[in-house]
């Protein structure tokens, strides 16, 4: 099976936001889902281009349609959603890699496939919700994510080659991984993306002072994203 792109992008803060007395929380998941709708619906409507994207509580994995060899469009939309993000005063963790993705619904137990297979399971008086997708594409990007802290753009080494000289990498010390600069420079295509999806487009000075700001208001976070 052909490996596609796929993107990992977690909310930073989220659980630490959440109370059931406002919306302070959805802030930064809102802003997320309605960026991975935009990008999808503006940029990539149809086939072969397409995006799928799945959630998985304060996190979206957004996979491609096809394999594609060069990776700069996968670079592009998670560089764009990161910004969009900051422009809101929240901050994300994405990761790349490849993988696939199935249908995993007729693999469950017998009961819960035949409920599912009507639109609902019901759990005595009540329900289950389930996500019927599983597959590399969320393993390997989400496994990526466990090694690194902080609002980080992270690959492995391997993938550094599909990616055109326009992204600065650099490699984080004691991993397999490199960090991608989503805060610094405009690569090719970010601004065309970013005004068809209607995203924010901000100066690098306003970008750089708003993750300042973000840290000095998280003292706990981990210093590695200081010299993306």
């Amino acid at each position: 099976m052909t490996d596609h792109w796929a993107l990992y992008i977690d909310v930073e803060g989220f659980g630490s936001k959440w109370n059931e007395t406002d919306m302070d929380a959805f802030r930064g998941i809102n802003a997320l889902m309605e960026g991975i709708f935009r990008v999808g619906t503006y940029c990539y409507p149809e086939p072969p281009d397409r995006l799928f994207a799945h959630q998985f509580g304060d996190a979206f994995l957004i996979v491609s349609d096809f394999h594609e060899t060069l990776l700069d469009r996968a670079a592009l939309i998670g560089i764009a959603l990161m910004r969009q993000l900051l422009s809101v005063g929240e901050t994300t963790k994405c990761a790349m890699d490849e993988g696939h993705l199935s249908d995993v619904a007729n693999c469950y137990a017998d009961p819960i496939r035949k409920q599912y297979n009507r639109g609902h399971i019901d759990v005595g008086a009540g329900l289950m919700t389930i996500t019927p997708v599983m597959g590399t594409a969320l393993i390997r990007t989400s496994a990526l994510q466990k090694h690194v802290h902080g609002p980080l753009f992270v690959l492995r080494k391997a993938l550094a080659g599909r990616l055109s000289s326009a992204f600065h990498l650099r490699e984080l010390p004691e991993t397999d991984l490199l960090s991608l600069n989503w805060v610094r420079g405009e690569p090719p295509g970010l601004n065309e993306l970013q005004e068809m999806a209607c995203l924010s487009l901000s100066a690098e000075e306003d970008r750089l002072d708003q993750l300042a700001s973000y840290i000095e208001s998280s003292p706990g976070l981990s210093h590695e994203w200081r010299e993306n």
